[in-house]
């Protein structure tokens, strides 16, 4: 994580640079796009496959491929390479994340789950944060370039762990692919995401949470580099009070929303044990 979040800030620097300012919004917000549209486009079918191959597998080739990616990244001489490094690498992200929280369970168990889950969020929340004063340091020493090898070992470091990790394997009882079971498959997750409302409160916040970084990174390099005419360093100090104000809000929001739900019953659709 810390090293993604890093290499955002990287990305918006090395665009800045590539095009010497002009029109570096428009490439940092066309490579976003490239983002989400591979997580819309590849992450369901790769939890279909996941669901019938080993989880272990998938991880360590896709942080091996990622961190190869990553590594390309400091010679890249046109916008056109940008976009597709950015859509490659969030291709293979789209395989690792689904298949990732999937395997939760499986290590940790059932009693542990929650738990888990929690200390994940709690590392997403300080890593934007923690991530953009990184970047501002790895720049300020080392170089820009240096952000994305950064980005590139925390993969073949995350490979390693996962390798080293105690992984069940759980044979899939499914059927085998077919062409019929993979689109109603494909359909499942999205059904219930759109049935459960704590789901659909869920999502609301995500989408909202993703809009607001990602138009923060977008306006905040121009800013930063044209109006206030600052360098580099700066821009990463700007974007670690970014993300400690963006999460801070969503975690007063989120403190809200639990305060004016039932403490009996049934909370944000999910039984309450008692």
């Amino acid at each position: 994580m810390l090293g993604s979040g890093a290499t955002t800030v990287g990305l918006a620097l090395f665009a800045y640079q590539l095009t010497g300012g002009v029109s570096a919004t428009a490439v940092i917000g066309n490579a976003l796009t490239l983002r989400i549209l591979a997580f819309l486009l590849f992450s369901q079918p790769a939890g279909v496959i996941a669901d019938r191959v080993s989880k272990k597998r998938i991880l360590i080739v896709a942080d091996v491929i990622r961190f190869a990616l990553l590594a390309l990244f400091p010679f890249i001489t046109a916008v056109w390479q940008i976009y597709a490094l950015i859509f490659a690498i969030n291709v293979v992200t789209a395989f690792f994340t689904p298949t990732f929280e999937s395997s939760i369970p499986e290590v940790v168990g059932d009693e542990q789950y929650v738990k888990a889950v929690s200390l994940s969020r709690v590392a997403t929340d300080v890593e934007a944060v923690a991530a953009p004063a990184l970047a501002r340091l790895l720049v300020a020493l080392l170089g820009l370039r240096w952000v994305f090898w950064f980005d590139a070992f925390t993969y073949l470091v995350s490979a390693s762990f996962v390798a080293l990790a105690a992984m069940p394997y759980i044979k899939s009882s499914l059927p085998p692919i077919s062409v019929g079971n993979f689109l109603t498959e494909l359909t499942t997750g999205t059904r219930i995401l759109l049935r459960e409302p704590s789901l659909r409160q869920a999502l609301t916040l995500s989408i909202a949470e993703a809009t607001a970084g990602a138009a923060a990174i977008v306006a905040t390099i121009s800013y930063v580099r044209d109006v206030l005419d600052r360098g580099q360093t700066a821009f990463g100090f700007v974007m670690a009070g970014v993300g400690l104000e963006g999460q801070s809000q969503l975690a007063h929001q989120v403190s809200l929303t639990l305060a004016c739900q039932p403490t009996e019953g049934k909370m944000r659709g999910l039984p309450v044990e008692r």
